[in-house]
């Protein structure tokens, strides 16, 4: 057991382009989206989203928010101190690297992958709109917030996928007001190269693919 998680310890941050493109391919369609319209000419997204609020648009802005995030049943502030104290013992210096990778993985793997993805389904679908961050003269924003994440494990017999809940809300870039909001779950890979950072990309990437598709139909031209 001490080998295959120092093992998986390793596997953390170290993916081939060709790796992530396969995970992503047998990834299971288990992501659930559920909206609940807020603004004044009631948005209705209950059972798919419709959108309506986007038609014409061309651009849309991206904003990720991590604040009071879960991590099972721990907050992030516990299991960074945790999981830092345990590799700390393990090596000097080690849980510091932990926790700088920790958060740097969110710029550098989950965002730019969900909006990998977005705009992937966004383009087959025909929307017209394109999506990312720092996009200030796009007339909504939206905003994706990791509420809890479940990291999964894996063994030789036994493993468990990511699992991770998003709210997500849509509101105007300039005023702040909400246009609509609402949950999506979503699951990632379960092979045997599943560690916290591969388990949350590809959460990242089905919620961006399914956001992807729920607008492009209907926005789709």
């Amino acid at each position: 057991m001490l080998f295959m998680k120092r093992y998986l310890d390793k596997k953390i941050f170290f993916y081939t382009q060709h790796a992530i493109m396969k995970e992503i391919k047998i990834l299971a369609l288990s992501a659930v989206l559920v909206f609940t319209g807020l603004a004044v000419k009631a948005q209705h997204f209950e059972g798919g989203a419709t959108f309506a609020f986007l038609i014409g648009q061309t651009k849309l802005n991206v904003e990720y928010n991590y604040d009071s995030m879960m991590v099972g049943d721990k907050t992030e502030e516990q299991y960074i101190k945790e999981k830092k104290a345990i590799y700390e013992e393990r090596e000097q210096g080690r849980g510091k690297l932990w926790e700088e990778n920790w958060i740097n993985a969110r710029k550098l793997i989950y965002e730019p992958k969900f909006e990998e993805l977005l705009n992937k389904y966004l383009g087959k679908g025909k929307a017209g709109i394109t999506a990312g961050q720092k996009v200030s003269d796009a007339k909504y924003t939206m905003l994706v917030k990791m509420v809890s994440i479940d990291i999964g494990f894996n063994a030789i017999r036994f493993s468990n996928p990511s699992r991770c809940l998003f709210e997500i809300t849509f509101m105007e870039t300039d005023t702040k007001k909400l246009v609509a909001k609402g949950t999506l779950k979503a699951e990632g890979a379960a092979g045997f190269d599943v560690s916290q950072s591969g388990g949350m990309r590809e959460c990242y990437a089905k919620a961006g693919q399914l956001i992807g598709r729920n607008i492009s139909k209907t926005v789709g031209k």
